[in-house]
């Protein structure tokens, strides 16, 4: 699932929203959130839209869905994710 906006956006989905649905929680992001993410992850050459189009949603005329993002990026050797805010430590 992904947010239909250009802006940089992030939605919880989570039991509360869905009662049938416990044990699961997830981020909702938009495109450029999930570009961000993949960047900050330590992936370069990000892209991220519905296949065709930069930063955009697939519609309910796709085959994957509506409201579907798809994203590729390239790892950087050697990038460590931050560790700021983690409860436990990273060896």
């Amino acid at each position: 699932m992904a947010i239909p906006s250009e802006e940089c956006v992030c939605e919880y989905e989570g039991p509360v929203r869905n009662k049938n649905g416990f044990g699961w929680n997830w981020f909702v992001p938009s495109p450029r959130a999930l570009a961000r993410w993949m960047e900050d992850a330590g992936f370069e050459d990000v892209e991220s839209g519905d296949g065709v189009h930069d930063f955009a949603v697939t519609t309910g005329a796709d085959p994957l869905g509506q409201n579907r993002c798809l994203a590729v990026g390239s790892k950087r050797a050697g990038h460590k994710i931050s560790t700021a805010g983690l409860s436990q430590k990273i060896l």
